[in-house]
């Protein structure tokens, strides 16, 4: 029987096993986080970029534009925003 704690592999878990399996737990963790994190703030510039593709390009009429335009300096906004925040708390999670 494999035991994945056992980190020396002579069979028996000590303590010094159990705090490895711990470290090792908290870096996938913390990995996973910094990932997801990282997905959100792609996303956010992701459609930041397609917006003022899809505006500079005149996929949209003017007059559509003008009607949207609060919504639209909105959106973009929170988007920066959203993406900001993210990278901040990443950097200050890995800080600490």
């Amino acid at each position: 029987m494999k035991n994945e704690f056992d980190v020396d592999k002579d069979g028996v878990i000590t303590e010094k096993d159990l705090d490895r399996a711990d470290e090792m737990l908290e870096i996938e963790l913390k990995e996973e986080k910094a990932e997801f994190n990282k997905k959100i703030a792609m996303f956010c510039i992701g459609a930041i970029v397609v917006l003022m593709t899809v505006l500079l390009f005149g996929f949209v009429t003017d007059t559509r534009v003008g009607v949207l335009s609060d919504t639209i300096g909105t959106f973009m906004f929170a988007m920066a925003s959203l993406a900001g925040a993210v990278i901040g708390v990443t950097s200050w999670m890995n800080k600490s």
